[in-house]
This record gives structure tokens, C-alpha cells and sequence, in this order.
């Protein structure tokens, strides 16, 4: 399962769909905002232990912009208080993202914007 950190902090993920719980328990990841497609099987139960959004983006619909932004100041508040948040995205736009490395680079930037909607 590949994740890239969209920050240097590493506390702003990516990835495609979920297949390796045991990485999401590695990495310490405590919310995971699913955009993509079904809801990920196996997802823990465990009551305060993980915070799981289901707001999956279809192509061939735009998605509520009140409920978009309401939700990336969710993952920035979750961020800035420490937590660390996991965004399930399509593989093929997961791929298209490089590892920020700390750098600004414009096209990183770019990216993010497409895909988080300003979470970057």
C-alpha cells in the first residue's frame, strides 16, 4: 500500500484503497477520509481508537462544496492538533502525487489543490 505524505510533518497522507490495516497502525494514522469508491473492508471498531469519513468523489458528479470545505476544516483542525489524517483517493491519482520533502514546488502544489481541495 502506497502512502505519500503530503506534508513534512508527515501528518497528512495519501493513498489508494486500504489493504494493509497493520500500516495504518505503523504509521499511527487516527483518521482516515475515504474519497474513494466502496468503504474499505475491515475497517477497526474499537470505540475513540479511529475516526473513519466515507465522502466518496465520483467523476460524473461534483460533490455538496458546503460539505467539502466543512470536511477540509475537519482534517485541518485534526492536523494542527496533532492527529494524523489519511485521505483515500483514487490509485491512478495517488501515483500522480511525488513526496513533498518539505519543497514548494508549484506542481506539488498544483496536485494537492486537485485532489484535497486546498488541504496542502
Amino acid at each position: 500500500m502506497q502512502m505519500v505524505s503530503i506534508n513534512p510533518e508527515g501528518t497528512l497522507l495519501v493513498s489508494g484503497a486500504i489493504d494493509d490495516w497493520d500500516a495504518i497502525r505503523r504509521r499511527r494514522i487516527d483518521t482516515i477520509v475515504d474519497m474513494e469508491g466502496d468503504v474499505d473492508p475491515n475497517v477497526p471498531e474499537l470505540p475513540n481508537h479511529l475516526l473513519y469519513v466515507y465522502f466518496p468523489i465520483l467523476d460524473e458528479d461534483l460533490p455538496c462544496l458546503t460539505k467539502l470545505e466543512a470536511l477540509a476544516r475537519l482534517v485541518a483542525d485534526l492536523v494542527q492538533a496533532g492527529h494524523i489524517v489519511l485521505g483515500v483517493v483514487r490509485e491512478v491519482e495517488v501515483g500522480q502525487l511525488r513526496p513533498l520533502a518539505g519543497s514548494e514546488d508549484d506542481d506539488i502544489r498544483h496536485d494537492l489543490d486537485l485532489l484535497l481541495t486546498g488541504l496542502s
